[in-house]
């Protein structure tokens, strides 16, 4: 499984201000995609983004006075989920800036590793697992040292 990550950059059509994109798209075997499909994992939930949206929010709502159905309806069109599907279908997130930017490339990323892990466990099945917690504990104590 590779992980593919192009990043871009664009000015606001209204105010000029910076706004910046983050594509992300899983290209997985077919193998991985068989394991994938065959244990379910199409729809597992990796990665949930909360944009910032409260300035926003607070503008709609003083000017309906207004709150829970206007709130939802803000979220419903800014968050972003990224499960497995879309995940290797591609998806693209847009940030207000680069530190949100790289927040979410790095969520991206471990998504990415708890994929691969999905995927290697979904190999497993059916075979057995030997784990010598001595030699775990060595390296844990060495790692300590």
């Amino acid at each position: 499984m590779k992980l593919l990550i192009k990043r871009d950059q664009k000015s606001g059509m209204f105010t000029g201000k910076a706004k910046f994109f983050l594509y992300v798209r899983a290209e997985v075997t077919p193998e991985e995609q068989d394991l994938i499909k065959k244990c379910g994992l199409e729809n597992e939930l990796l990665v949930h983004h909360e944009k910032e949206h409260d300035s926003l929010v607070g503008s709609v709502m003083d000017a309906t006075r207004g709150g829970g159905l206007v709130r939802s309806i803000m979220k419903g069109i800014s968050d972003t989920e990224l499960t497995t599907k879309s995940l290797i279908n591609g998806t693209e997130f847009d940030c207000n800036d680069v530190a949100e930017l790289i927040a979410i490339e790095n969520q991206v990323i471990g998504a990415g590793m708890n994929l691969k892990n999905y995927i290697e466990t979904a190999k497993s099945f059916g075979g057995e697992k030997i784990i010598d917690i001595d030699e775990l504990l060595e390296v844990e104590d060495t790692a300590s040292a």
